[in-house]
């Protein structure tokens, strides 16, 4: 017959657990450098980037405003033409011909307590003048002769640099990232 024997058996996995423990935390602050690190090594790409980007729209600033300036000032001008006619060339003509005149005549009027007949001539003859010129200005805004470049041949030269300048600041910072992960060791 077999006889049947009870052991008790205790078993101290303190140390087990301690080393699992140590391993864990290992890996915690293995994770939040290789984190730390990836964010570092990301920042560092976009700060190599920046005087790139910065350098492009720096010097792309007064000369985007240039050029978008000519077509801009056509458009509108074209788009006044077509809803206003000439009331908007008639309006400043004569916004400039009263400032004029009252700048030439409001210390006389003020002093006779009346606008005088030389004030009404000076104003006819210089809103006349205005009106002249706003027209020939009006006309020489919306003529294609005076725009400059089209706007297709402007984005095209935009898209052209600025793409390649762009895709250069990426590729320096994935560049940085894929060597810093090529030189990083988790464990050494």
């Amino acid at each position: 017959m077999a006889e049947e024997v009870k052991i008790k058996v205790v078993v101290d996995a303190t140390q087990a657990k301690q080393e699992i423990d140590e391993v864990e935390k290992e890996g915690e602050r293995a994770a939040t450098g290789m984190r730390f690190s990836i964010t570092d090594k990301l920042r560092q790409g976009y700060q190599a980037a920046a005087p790139t980007i910065s350098q492009v729209t720096q010097s792309t600033r007064s000369g985007l405003s240039d050029v978008f300036s000519g077509q801009i000032n056509r458009f509108g001008q074209m788009v006044n033409d077509f809803v206003l006619g000439d009331i908007d060339d008639k309006a400043r003509a004569t916004n400039t011909a009263r400032e004029e005149t009252a700048n030439m005549f409001a210390f006389t009027a003020g002093q006779r307590g009346q606008i005088p007949q030389e004030a009404k001539n000076y104003f006819a003859a210089r809103q006349q003048f205005h009106e002249s010129r706003e027209v020939g200005m009006s006309m020489i805004n919306a003529d294609s002769a005076f725009a400059g470049e089209s706007l297709g041949k402007i984005f095209e030269q935009i898209g052209k640099h600025l793409g390649n300048s762009l895709s250069d600041a990426i590729n320096t910072g994935f560049n940085k990232v894929r060597a810093w992960f090529e030189s990083w060791n988790p464990f050494g």
